[in-house]
This record gives C-alpha cells, structure tokens and sequence, in this order.
C-alpha cells in the first residue's frame, strides 16, 4: 500500500506574512502476517448511542494578524451556537450561528479598541453547519458557514472540541475565510 500527500503547515493567521511552508510526502508499505492463525471474531452487543438532539454555547477567543505586514494583532472574540445530533456511533450533524466581535476594524491599524466598540462593523452574524466525527469524548469537527451580517461571504472552523463530563466542554479551533486562515481560536462553554 502506499499513498501520495501534501502537508501544509500555518501559523493560523496570527502573525503577517502568513507564508506557510508546504511539504509534498510519498508513502509506501509493506504488510506481512507472521502468524497465518486466525482467530475467532466474538459477537458482542454494542450500548446505544444518543440520538436526540443536543446544544452547546462555545464562547472562542482568538488574536487575529491583520493582513498588511507589519501590524499587530488584535483580539477577536465569538459566542457560538450549535444544535445537532448524533447519526451513528461515530457521527454527528448539526447546524448553528456564529455571533463575533472583532476589536478593530480593517482600517484601524494600530491595534488598540477604539471608543466606538458599539459601531456595527465590528461585528459580524453567521450561520453554519458542521460535520463532527467523534472518538469517545473528542470530537474533530469541521463547519462551513455564511454570514448573513454584513456580507454574504464563507468562513470555515476546523479544529477539536473535547466534552468534559456531561455539561462542560473546551476546543481549539482554525477560523478561516474560505483558504485564508484569520486565527486560532479556544474556546470554553456547556452543553444543554
């Protein structure tokens, strides 16, 4: 067996200029069984899996590099909301909205909150499905979402969330716009 592949490595956006380093790999392999006795497979009774839905309030947090070179980063701030639920053992589809808050705009440079945080173009509204494929209590999600204010553009999450016991959970995710990575985010919140 063997396969063909392309890393691509980032710093997330925090930093400018953002070049990445992209690595092309070559795979091969070997596959020989030593032992030629098979054993017996045991049938065994898998427990349920929950199939109603559930909801979680993430607050992410993230500093942003701004695209010119040479400017500093600033702090972007997201409170999201997602209702899904599990299809399998190892599925989960949900749908959700994005609230965020952005402390500059793209014309402020230097970095510090402005007086006038309540301006509206610091903000941002979306909406966005996700697709989470779950290892016990991690789970690998990836979103895809469209704001709705004040542009009608794609932005996507990638990343981990981790459920720690029944209500609380942490993640680390990559927002991105489209390809263009803007920043890694953490994140606490709570299912319900």
């Amino acid at each position: 067996f063997g396969g063909i592949g392309l890393y691509h490595f980032s710093n997330g956006g925090t930093k400018q200029p953002n070049l990445g380093i992209n690595v092309a790999n070559l795979s091969f392999g070997l596959k020989y069984f030593l032992n030629k006795e098979t054993n017996e497979l045991k049938e065994t009774e898998l427990p349920e899996y929950n199939k109603k839905f559930d909801f979680f309030l993430l607050l992410n947090t993230g500093g942003k590099g701004n695209d010119p070179a040479g400017v500093k980063s600033y702090l972007s701030t997201s409170f999201h909301f997602n209702a899904g639920r599990q299809l399998g053992y190892k599925y989960r589809l949900g749908a959700g909205t994005d609230f965020i808050f952005r402390n500059i705009k793209e014309t402020d440079f230097d970095g510090s909150l402005p007086a006038d945080s309540l301006n509206l173009d610091r903000y941002y509204c979306g909406v966005h499905i996700s697709n989470d494929i779950i290892f016990g209590k991690l789970y690998f999600t990836v979103q895809q979402g469209i704001y709705v204010y004040p542009q009608n553009s794609l932005y996507n999450r990638f990343g981990f969330r981790y459920k720690i016991g029944k209500h609380f959970v942490v993640s680390t995710t990559l927002f991105t716009h489209v390809f263009n990575a803007k920043r890694i985010e953490v994140g606490l919140g709570c299912y319900f």
